[in-house]
């Protein structure tokens, strides 16, 4: 993938999408995708609606096929902050992904409550 970061896995489609299809899609970078929650779950009628009204100008027309291949109702639309695959969105297209994909989120959110725990921050005391 042109201008990816990192190597993109099979099962994930990176894609750049405008801020009029985030707003459609409800995914909108930093307000409906954060750090926190990177990701939207859209279902597969509402991709192909899209494409069928936008036709060849949808962004996720090029994913069609993908998107109708996909087995499951809804598939998972997450923000790439870093544009680490190349572009300010990525379709995750297969179930193991999808999974990846969830597991490192669990992943880092017990980390950063780990690190919290411990105590993490704080401090800023008046020095007495």
């Amino acid at each position: 993938w042109e201008g990816a970061q990192k190597p993109v896995p099979n099962g994930a489609y990176p894609c750049f999408l405008t801020m009029t299809t985030q707003e459609k899609f409800g995914c909108r970078e930093r307000e409906d995708c954060t750090l926190e929650k990177p990701f939207v779950y859209v279902t597969k009628a509402f991709f192909l609606e899209d494409i069928q009204f936008r036709g060849a100008i949808s962004d996720f027309h090029p994913m069609k096929k993908l998107i109708e291949k996909y087995p499951d109702d809804k598939l998972l639309l997450v923000w790439d902050e870093e544009e680490w695959y190349g572009q300010n969105f990525f379709l995750v297209h297969d179930l193991k992904v999808r999974d990846a994909v969830l597991a490192d989120m669990v992943a880092r959110e017990e980390t950063a409550a780990a690190k919290k725990a411990a105590g993490g921050g704080g401090g800023g005391g008046d020095g007495d």
